[in-house]
């Protein structure tokens, strides 16, 4: 069966959450805080392998999935006549969070900077507490480094109405996206938006203008669609592979872009959408998670590194616990805020 608009949502809901579970995964490393690195030999150097392999290997492709997921629900059924209202809309879901998450982390990080014990934790002693530096924080997300997600997103999005016209004809889309890859192939750069956010994000758009039908497995019914999800699977597999090496081995820029654009559209290319269960309750906070975890698992680490015993054994217990802390807390305290702080909650989860 082809994806219904309640199960597609639900997919999307599946993949942002893996994505932002993966993010946490990236800041919840912390062999070089337990470990003497570089680790050889014994538990030490599972442990590191195993933190490399989630923080290191897979857990980039989360971001260029967010950008996937966000160009694709953007120009998804979209007209002309539609970027207006999805631009303002827009205003709502991705500014405003964006806006006041970096102003509560600056006023944070200048608290804790001023509290001994938290100023060692947060490593930011010296926060200056004035309208120019306030102002440099909030719209450079200077104290929320995850953000830099949202801050190219944000001029993504004001690009849609010249991105519109050359992507929906099916030629200078594919012009489009191709002048992109020869850019990042020769490291040719343009002001204030990355190349390699920009080609996962058109690309995504591309697909949603031209490929819905197959990408939310119209096409896909029956053994057809099992024969196309397990090659997608294959095909897909042997590429991150392939692209992968390009990073390790031949320090390729353009395949280490490759490489974050295969793994997740062969995630969502492979997982039938229809055969997927309803998302549980706590997956539903995956941008409240994707907001508050950096503070939490980099708080927790230190905490961890200052009062426990430095063991392959503790590094371990600790990478896997804070996932499952941040997750709780994320869909818990989201909870408290939508019951009884909504209009707060519905300006920094932009409605979601």
């Amino acid at each position: 069966m082809p994806l219904t608009e309640k199960k597609f949502y639900n997919k999307v809901c599946f993949a942002a959450f893996l994505f932002s579970l993966m993010v946490v995964m990236i800041h919840s490393y912390n062999a070089d805080m337990f470990l003497t690195l570089p680790a050889e030999g014994g538990a030490a150097e599972v442990v590191w392998q195993f933190q490399h392999i989630l923080a290191d290997v897979l857990g980039p492709v989360a971001v260029p999935g967010f950008f996937m997921l966000s160009a694709y629900q953007f120009y998804r059924k979209c007209s002309y006549k539609d970027i207006g209202p999805k631009m303002e809309r827009r205003i709502r879901t991705v500014l405003l969070p964006y806006l006041l998450w970096n102003f509560l982390y600056y006023l944070g990080y200048a608290a804790a900077g001023r509290i001994p014990y938290l100023a060692g934790i947060s490593d930011k002693t010296a926060v200056e507490l004035s309208i120019p530096a306030m102002a440099d924080a909030v719209l450079h997300f200077t104290y929320n480094p995850v953000f830099w997600y949202m801050y190219q997103l944000i001029f993504l999005i004001a690009l849609s109405p010249l991105l519109y016209p050359l992507l929906k004809n099916r030629v200078s889309g594919i012009l489009v996206i191709g002048v992109e890859l020869y850019c990042i192939k020769n490291l040719i750069q343009i002001p204030i938006v990355n190349m390699d956010a920009l080609f996962y994000y058109s690309a995504a758009a591309y697909g949603a203008l031209h490929a819905e039908d197959f990408l939310e497995e119209r096409q896909l019914q029956g053994r057809k669609g099992t024969a196309v999800r397990a090659a997608a699977a294959v095909l897909g597999t042997v590429l991150a592979v392939y692209f992968y090496q390009g990073i390790t081995v031949r320090h390729s820029v353009f395949e280490t872009v490759l490489y974050r654009f295969t793994v997740p559209v062969t995630l969502w290319m492979a997982v039938p959408g229809m055969r997927l269960p309803d998302a549980r309750e706590w997956m539903k906070y995956g941008f409240f998670l994707y907001t508050i975890h950096f503070i939490l698992a980099r708080g927790i680490n230190k905490l961890g590194a200052a009062l426990l015993p430095h063991s392959a054994l503790t590094a371990l217990l600790l990478y896997l616990a804070i996932p499952v802390i941040c997750v709780i807390l994320a869909w818990k305290l989201g909870e408290f805020l939508r019951k009884y702080a909504g209009p707060l909650w519905r300006v920094i989860s932009g409605g979601r």
